[in-house]
């Protein structure tokens, strides 16, 4: 009698397993099978222990089944798919940007009005070309001993030599 009863209580916990594959514990399962096991013939043994692990198989793999799916859902880069039709009003639907603009000439810069163009082949009676540098600076020295300036004068006489005038 205590054989069947094992042997009920083994098929009932297998039962159980195969419903809830992630609440079942396996190592008291395959130690149910054993003491079932204990006082049976060698074919009963190797009926039952066959039935027996073909069914612990599948609570194992469904097991597994669950996990992974568990994972894939945890891990899923797309979910929550999201039904977008009755909100389609919050999103751009398109998006266009002008940039000829951005691809246009440069307008010409235009010098002021008041700046003269010089010839480079004579201005004033003299004639442009290379000076040497101790000539100039005896130049600048006898200018200077002749007609003292003071940086406002001499400001104004850079501006009226680069810009052909007053501004």
């Amino acid at each position: 009698m205590e054989v069947q009863q094992l042997e009920l209580d083994l098929w009932q916990s297998l039962e159980t397993a195969s419903r809830f594959p992630e609440t079942a514990d396996l190592r008291s399962l395959c130690d149910a099978l054993e003491q079932t096991l204990l006082d049976q013939s060698l074919a009963e043994q190797l009926a039952v222990a066959g039935n027996v692990l073909v069914q612990l198989s599948e609570v194992h793999a469904a097991r597994a089944d669950l996990l992974i799916s568990r994972w894939e859902r945890r891990h899923n880069p797309t979910e929550p798919v999201v039904n977008l039709e009755e909100c389609v009003d919050l999103f751009v639907q398109s998006l266009s940007l002008d940039v000829t603009g951005l691809f246009e000439e440069p307008e010409p810069v235009r010098y002021p009005t008041n700046r003269k163009k010089k010839s480079f082949a004579q201005v004033d009676g003299s004639i442009v070309g290379e000076v040497d540098k101790e000539a100039l600076l005896n130049w600048v020295d006898q200018m200077a001993a002749e007609q003292p300036l003071d940086e406002v004068q001499i400001a104004e006489q850079i501006w009226d030599l680069a810009h052909g005038g007053k501004c």
